[in-house]
């Protein structure tokens, strides 16, 4: 069974007084922090990859909903066509923008609420060019293929993006995990060596000087590598 909410905390505390009384201070709290923010991480995994799966296919969706408009159909019954033909997790999304138009919430209301859920840049000239269409009455058809076109340039200059960012994400990986793998090996290499880094004042200040050290380097290398588009 998951463990969830306050179990993680409890856990956390657990292990930090099994980890204080077996080695010692720092490696309780190391133990302790990972136990806690290990599942936090994974979650934030899971909805960054719901996210992504959402904007590639909301593509597909935008232009389904310009054919559906082009083939007759008003814009209520091409949200429903889409929650028909499309898979998780856009299906169930629009479903739920769908519920709110039929319990009386308004077109607009509906998708401003879809909109503030999942800031995404796509969605939101989706739902601007909607609104505005239906105000204005223009031909919502050939807007949302404007729309479409748009996307599709914009997930093309994303891919390219990704690629040149790649290789420094690469790098600032393998350069932040390298000084672990050089303590572990060093640990078994020969440990009279590296014990006093764990069992010291000195040696612990020097781990927690060199963690944080470690820690901003990440954070400088994620800030120069994920690029606003």
């Amino acid at each position: 069974m998951m463990l969830k909410g306050r179990s993680f905390i409890y856990l956390s505390i657990a292990i930090f007084f099994v980890f204080l009384f077996f080695f010692n201070l720092l490696c309780a709290f190391v133990a302790a922090a990972l136990t806690f923010g290990f599942p936090k991480y994974l979650n934030y995994k899971k909805q960054r990859l719901i996210k992504e799966k959402f904007t590639a296919q909301l593509l597909e969706g935008v232009e389904l909903i310009a054919g559906s408009l082009r083939s007759g159909m008003t814009f209520q019954q091409a949200v429903a066509y889409l929650v028909k033909e499309l898979p998780q997790p856009l299906a169930g999304e629009f479903k739920e923008l769908q519920d709110k138009i039929m319990l009386g919430s308004s077109v607009e209301n509906s998708l401003l609420d879809l909109s503030q859920k999942h800031k995404d840049n796509s969605l939101d000239l989706l739902v601007t060019s909607v609104i505005i269409s239906r105000e204005t009455g223009g031909n919502l058809a050939e807007v949302l293929s404007k729309v479409s076109l748009n996307m599709r340039e914009n997930a093309g200059l994303e891919g390219q993006i990704k690629t040149l960012t790649a290789q420094g994400k690469l790098s600032g990986l393998i350069v932040g995990a390298l000084p672990f793998v050089l303590l572990i090996f060093l640990y078994f290499i020969d440990r009279e060596l590296i014990l006093p880094m764990f069992t010291t004042l000195p040696g612990m200040a020097l781990l927690i000087l060199a963690l944080i050290m470690e820690l901003t380097g990440a954070l400088i290398i994620k800030k120069i590598t994920d690029i606003e588009y």
